[in-house]
């Protein structure tokens, strides 16, 4: 096993490698930050709601826009989708 350790220095991201990706971004409060590429992909950037799905057999995760009341409500924010 390889256990590469995440740390300020290594897991910063910069602006022009991840600039036009899909990124997710998680701070130390629990807040989730989706780049603004995958928010205007999912139809959230500027708000809306989100639910995360995880498949037990293949351990993938997914996520998709909610149209219902049951999903995290993303902030109104134009940069980019955020929610906690």
């Amino acid at each position: 096993m390889a256990l590469i350790v995440y740390n300020r220095e290594n897991s910063r991201p910069q602006e022009v490698t991840y600039k036009g990706k899909r990124t997710i971004n998680l701070d130390s409060r629990g807040t989730v930050y989706l780049s603004k590429t995958m928010s205007i992909e999912l139809g959230i950037l500027g708000g809306g709601r989100v639910n995360f799905a995880h498949d037990d057999e293949t351990g993938d995760w997914y996520i998709c826009r909610a149209d219902d009341s049951e999903g995290f409500i993303v902030w109104k924010d134009k940069r980019c989708a955020r929610f906690s």
